[in-house]
């Protein structure tokens, strides 16, 4: 089974589920919505987690942002 996981931002309680996710026979992919100017978790992620780029993830994001945003996530 493939696991999309999306998170706002990445946290420590984002780094501990995903790391249990990782020692389990799926396919987990971190999809990363927005990225805050303060940086919550640096730990590196499990090798068994693949991060999915796209257009956002990059920077914050608001509201106005999502038009631009909606294509590319749906080719996600």
């Amino acid at each position: 089974m493939r696991v999309l996981y999306f998170t706002r931002d990445n946290t420590p309680h984002d780094h501990r589920f995903l790391v249990s996710l990782s020692k389990t026979e799926h396919e987990v992919y971190l999809l990363r919505l927005e990225r805050q100017k303060i940086m919550r978790e640096d730990r590196p992620l499990p090798g068994e987690i693949e991060q999915i780029s796209w257009k956002g993830g990059n920077g914050p994001v608001s509201w106005q942002d999502g038009p631009k945003l909606v294509w590319d996530l749906k080719k996600v």
